[in-house]
């Protein structure tokens, strides 16, 4: 979506050129232009400048749907991936901790590598939990995988 906004802003600059600025021309001006060939010609360049850029962005959007995010890092002795099961993933991982911001929420702690765990990938028992925390910033707290509900996926991690 953010590469389609920025194309067909370029289409209609490119469109809008082709078509020529008919507003400073005075009367006698605009009245041969139109009753020329050229008019149909430079629609014909916009048209076909359209289809090029059209044509492109095709290619643009398929290859961005042809290589998925695949984001990942090895870090616990398994590896972390963008769309994995958060859950599944935490526990092959060795040595997770977690952490709680008060502005980020919780994170999984996996080495250098930080997942942050979105409220909406937490059970209510793990939001009680979490809600009970007084601190603004607790490092090692002892949230449990099993607060977190199965349907979680990794959104994305940061790595120190």
């Amino acid at each position: 979506m953010r590469k389609i906004i920025p194309f067909m802003m370029l289409v209609g600059i490119i469109a809008m050129s082709a078509c020529g600025n008919k507003t400073t021309a005075n009367a006698s001006q605009q009245d041969s232009v139109a009753a020329t060939d050229s008019v149909t010609t430079n629609d014909s360049v916009a048209t076909d400048s359209l289809n090029t850029a059209k044509q492109a962005g095709e290619t643009t959007e398929q290859t961005v749907q042809a290589k998925p995010n695949a984001k990942s890092i090895e870090a616990g002795g398994t590896t972390i991936t963008v769309g994995a099961p958060l859950a599944e993933t935490l526990k092959k991982a060795k040595g997770v901790t977690f952490d709680y911001n008060a502005d980020f929420g919780v994170s999984a702690v996996i080495g250098n590598v930080i997942i942050n765990i979105p409220d909406e990938d937490i059970t209510k028992d793990g939001l009680d939990f979490v809600n009970a925390i007084l601190a603004d910033i607790e490092p090692n707290i002892d949230f449990k995988i099993s607060y977190i509900k199965p349907s979680a996926k990794i959104k994305d991690f940061d790595k120190n």
